[in-house]
Formats: structure tokens, C-alpha cells, sequence
């Protein structure tokens, strides 16, 4: 059985339903519905759980560009706690319930993602280093600038962005001059997943 969870309007971009991909995958696949309808803004989590057993959780959006132009990165991981976890938060988001408690073998976004994350950084002990779409969470800036202050190596990539402003007065090693580049986590109210 082949289930899929879309995102009815990626970027704000309005409904793709007459899309001819969607109408194909409706067509033939026929188990197909859209997220975010209930607990998150959008659906940004790109994911497989194959047999209940296998898992992929990339960056990547399953589209040319996604897959064959953009730095995109991905886990293929066999941990059966990792499936679980996955299925899990599919499930709910197929049954358009709320996810109650995030599964602690993934980070879930909006489920509890900004405190792992802190918690994360927090205990590093040497250096930090980030690849992200997007870094403006005002509590994850401030823990990578006390981080830095503290003594770690800090080194963020992404593109230029006037909200890195507060990064860059601190002295953190940003990398702003590399095309677009996409994060796991984006530190926003999407629904997003990340090993």
C-alpha cells in the first residue's frame, strides 16, 4: 500500500489539486491527501517509511530541482525506532489528528523541535556546525551566540539574509555567499522532521 501526505499549497502558493502529477498520483495511486490542515501551517517534512522497517528523512522536496539541482542532504536509516517514529507522525497527519507527544527517536516540528534543538546546542562541547534555509529563531540565534561566546566553534551556512544580522555581529563563521541551500529544519511553524 502506498500512502501519501502533500502539501496543498507549497510556498503559499496556492492549490496545485489540477496539477498533473497530483491528478496521476490520484489516479493511480488514489491514497493521497493534504497536510497541514490541523496542527501545522504547512507540510514541509519530506520522508519514506518503506515496511514499516527502512526510513528516509531528507531536505529534499521530491521534485527535479529537489533531487537533481539543489544541495539537499538525507538519512537512510534502519533503527526500527526511527520507522516507528516515522509512522507515527504519518499516521497522525493522515488522520488529520493531533500529534499528542513527539516520538524521541525524531525531532518533530512544531512538536517539541525548538527545545530539542536548544537542547542539542547546548550540550555541544566543541564546535556547532548548521546548513539551513533560514536562521531566524530569536532563541536558537541566542544559543549559538552564547555558544560562540562560551568558547565553541560556531559555522553557519546559508544564503544571505538581512535576519542574520545579529549572527554576523557576533563574529559567528557564516557562510552567505553559497547559492540557496536547504535545511532539515528551518526553525519556523511547519511541520518539519529531522534524524
Amino acid at each position: 500500500m502506498v500512502r501519501l501526505v502533500l502539501e496543498q499549497q507549497p510556498y503559499g502558493m496556492g492549490s496545485y489539486a489540477a496539477d498533473p502529477a497530483y491528478n496521476f498520483l490520484q489516479t493511480y495511486v488514489g491514497q493521497v491527501r493534504w497536510g497541514g490542515q490541523l496542527a501545522f501551517r504547512y507540510t514541509h517534512a519530506s520522508y519514506l517509511v518503506a515496511d514499516g522497517a527502512r526510513t528516509f528523512i531528507g531536505s529534499m522536496s521530491w521534485t527535479d530541482t529537489g533531487l537533481g539541482a539543489n544541495r539537499e542532504l538525507g538519512l537512510i536509516d534502519t533503527d526500527p525506532r526511527v520507522a516507528s517514529a516515522g509512522e507515527r507522525v504519518f499516521n497522525a497527519d493522515w488522520n488529520q489528528r493531533k500529534l499528542h507527544s513527539a516520538p524521541n527517536a525524531v525531532v518533530v516540528s512544531p512538536d517539541g523541535a525548538r527545545a530539542r534543538i536548544l537542547s542539542l546546542i547546548a550540550t555541544a562541547h566543541k564546535s556547532i556546525d548548521i546548513y539551513t534555509e533560514r536562521l531566524t529563531d530569536p532563541a536558537i540565534i541566542r544559543a549559538l551566540i552564547a555558544s560562540h561566546d562560551y568558547g565553541l566553534q560556531v559555522r553557519v551556512v546559508t544564503p544571505s539574509d538581512a535576519s542574520l544580522a545579529s549572527v554576523h555581529r557576533h563574529h559567528l563563521q557564516v557562510n552567505d555567499r553559497s547559492p540557496a541551500v536547504y535545511g532539515c529544519q528551518s526553525h519556523d511553524r511547519r511541520r518539519q522532521d529531522a534524524a
